[in-house]
């Protein structure tokens, strides 16, 4: 009996090893996957959200455009949204999942100095466990011509 528990007990080890070893992984290839996203980005405002939207990370490219306070860790990245494209910004964020990789949104942010740019966001939702996103890497760029562009799946 006392054989059959350690046996278990192993199995039971060896099965959670593994178990985070394939977690482990994937992990690394969808972290290859974002680092690419960016990496073709160099330049444009990258951020990490968390799926709530609030920042992880912020690019040095934000400082140029908003408060260090705005883009500091943990602050809502909503908040720079412009309240006529908040409903859809948050609606965009809660339907990250579903979207795929590289979605876009087109919509207006506020910036520091209290104009309001014309923006494009791709976003890439990275998937921690049971396909649910857990972070968004958000890259966006300022545009002069926001009829042209148009939110997609």
């Amino acid at each position: 009996s006392d054989v059959c528990s350690s046996d278990l007990a192993v199995g039971s080890l060896v099965f959670l090893q593994n178990k985070h070893l394939l977690h482990a992984w994937d992990t690394v290839h969808n972290s290859e996957t974002q680092f690419r996203f960016v990496a073709d980005r160099v330049g444009e405002m990258v951020a990490v959200l968390d799926a709530s939207g609030h920042f992880l990370y912020a690019s040095a490219s934000h400082a140029r455009h908003f408060s260090s306070a705005s883009a500091r860790s943990g602050a809502n990245w909503l908040l720079l949204v412009h309240p006529d494209d908040l409903n859809r910004a948050r609606s965009f964020l809660e339907n990250i999942g579903n979207q795929g990789p590289n979605a876009r949104l087109s919509l207006r942010l506020r910036l520091a100095n209290g104009t309001v740019q014309n923006t494009e966001c791709h976003a890439n939702p990275v998937h921690l466990e049971e396909g649910k996103p857990g972070l968004i890497v958000l890259v966006c760029r300022f545009v002069r011509q926001p009829q042209q562009l148009r939110e997609s799946a």
